[in-house]
């Protein structure tokens, strides 16, 4: 039994009181709560620098990828990449809240809080320009005449380089579906390029990781598989087949001293293809020869013809031995013929031609039997640049047991007609197409070349510019390699000329490639990097009133 004047376990007593009452709030120290926890931890320092070290590994890695392949690559393997916008987001966030976890906010953090906005507006205008920024191409020619369609002189649509889509129309529906293509050749059985890397594999799996072949869904109860796709291809006029046909056709390719390599062509026994002009000689196949008419051919020695001024003959035969025979004819005087060379062609083995020329031919294909078509030929090894690259893709439309199977080069206007079973479908692989509220018309081209090369020294564009929204004058302008045009939020860059052939005078025709840009999130990024600007200035300027100066 205790006395009542003495208190019993005084200490543990105190102990449990003090435990058990509330924390107490001391002046100018803020308590966390579980509702801030969130804020705090991604506004923390510690995750600030882990997300600029992750951003400044991404924006050097699209760097890399953009100077060893394009532009595009770059923007498809990286920045139009889903985990690059989210991690803008995330700094994004963590700008946010590294602000938000200081309220409430005292007068001297005012150059902080600037100097925060300013970040978000940075962050928030690229996400807006990754997001709906535009970057396309405009080809105009410096002649009223089209030259095979591929462009005109007057023009108001702009093709985006990023976007793609095959566009589906039948007689129900009108619809663009996306294509995520791969800015390098593969097929469903895997990559055809094998000599990329493991970053660049990488970043391809990143980006998509759906396995090939891609499958879309169209608005009709069908499926559309995408099984290859290949950077360059071309089209030709014939085709190998297994079918007993009595067409021959072989791909040539003449060298010139002067040019070097022309273009391959296409000669046969099929109308149309049987006698062709080839800048200053004729092409003519003869067709098949049994052993006497093949010997006498060979062994030509001078004949008469009807074909004028040319300045060479070429004659191309096929024995009936399965030998693609050649003779070459040099002109003498009018419609008088000279013997040059005869003999025999193989594949990919070049030999001489109209000696006093000094050409030389090369036999690049020989189809004993073929079909004659309009076909689609991947082209392996072919030049890298965006205006001679045609993109396509093979396909393969299936509803149930019915199958078509198609190529689709990707053309501004060219449809394709496919049949499955009962129904007619029209599909085309097209770029993202924009048209402008104003025309822009080439008036006249020009190109300077360095003395003694044809690189171009100095090239310029001279535009009329006329807005369809206002009633003013066409609008005269001049665009330079360093000198762009701006006009209504656009960008317009002299990108390069290209000869597509002449007019009636003489004169040569040029195609004008014109870079397109409009970027919505530039005006955000000025108004932060300002709002920084300024801000870290306040920093400094406040800082100095709340350090006693070194006089006192």
């Amino acid at each position: 039994m205790t006395r009542p004047d003495l208190p019993a376990n005084t200490d543990a007593q105190n102990l449990r009181r003090t435990a058990n009452a509330a924390p107490s709030k001391v002046p100018g120290v803020r308590t966390p709560t579980r509702r801030w926890w969130l804020a705090r931890w991604l506004g923390a320092l510690q995750v600030a620098i882990v997300l600029l070290a992750v951003f400044a590994a991404a924006l050097l890695l699209g760097t890399w990828v953009e100077s060893r392949y394009d532009q595009k690559t770059a923007h498809f393997l990286v920045y139009g990449a889903w985990w690059f916008v989210l991690l803008l987001v995330l700094l994004g966030m963590n700008i946010l809240f590294a602000a938000v976890k200081k309220w409430p906010w005292k007068r001297h953090q005012t150059g902080f809080l600037m100097t925060h906005v300013g970040l978000l507006l940075l962050v928030g205008g690229g996400l807006v320009s990754n997001l709906t920024g535009f970057h396309g191409v405009m080809h105009l020619l410096d002649h009223p005449a089209v030259a095979d369609g591929i462009a005109a002189q007057t023009s108001n649509v702009c093709v985006h380089r990023v976007r793609e889509g095959i566009r589906w129309l039948d007689e129900r529906h009108d619809q663009t579906l996306p294509l995520p293509i791969r800015p390098f050749p593969w097929s469903d059985g895997g990559w055809q390029m094998r000599d990329l890397d493991l970053v660049t594999r990488g970043l391809l799996w990143l980006r998509d990781p759906r396995p090939l072949p891609i499958r879309l869904q169209p608005p009709a109860p069908c499926e559309l598989v995408i099984e290859e796709a290949v950077r360059d291809s071309t089209i030709v006029p014939f085709q190998a087949t297994d079918v007993a046909t009595e067409v021959l056709a072989a791909e040539l390719q003449l060298h010139s001293p002067a040019t070097g390599l022309l273009p391959r062509f296409w000669c046969g026994n099929a109308d149309g293809f049987r006698s062709m002009r080839l800048g200053p000689a004729q092409v003519v196949f003869q067709g098949v020869l049994d052993r006497d008419a093949a010997a006498t051919f060979l062994a030509g020695d001078e004949f008469e013809s009807e074909t004028a001024g040319a300045r060479g003959l070429l004659q191309i035969a096929a024995a009936a031995d399965g030998r693609l025979l050649f003779h070459s004819w040099l002109n003498a005087d009018d419609n008088r013929w000279i013997h040059d060379r005869a003999g025999e062609l193989r594949s990919d083995e070049p030999v001489e031609i109209w000696g006093a020329m000094r050409w030389s031919l090369t036999v690049r294909q020989f189809l004993p039997r073929a079909e004659v078509g309009q076909f689609v030929v991947p082209v392996e090894g072919a030049g890298a640049s965006e205006n001679r690259a045609t993109p396509a893709v093979r396909c393969r439309l299936i509803r149930g047991t019915e199958r078509a199977e198609f190529w689709l080069r990707r053309s501004e206007s060219q449809w394709t007609a496919v049949r499955l079973g009962e129904r007619m479908i029209q599909l085309a692989y097209q770029p993202e197409i924009r048209e402008l509220d104003f025309a822009i018309t080439l008036s006249r081209g020009e190109q300077i070349t360095d003395a003694g090369t044809e690189m171009p020294a100095s090239q310029a564009s001279y535009l009329l510019i006329q807005d369809g929204v206002s009633s003013r004058a066409a609008l005269a302008r001049r665009i330079t390699m360093n000198q762009p045009l701006e006009y209504r939020g656009y960008l317009f860059y002299q990108s390069s000329f290209q000869p597509v052939g002449r007019d009636h005078q003489g004169r040569p025709i040029l195609r004008c490639a014109l870079v397109v840009t409009r970027d919505p999130g530039v005006r955000l990024k000025y108004c932060g990097a300002a709002m920084v600007a300024l801000g870290i200035a306040c920093m400094f300027y406040m800082r100095a009133y709340s350090i006693r100066p070194w006089w006192t």
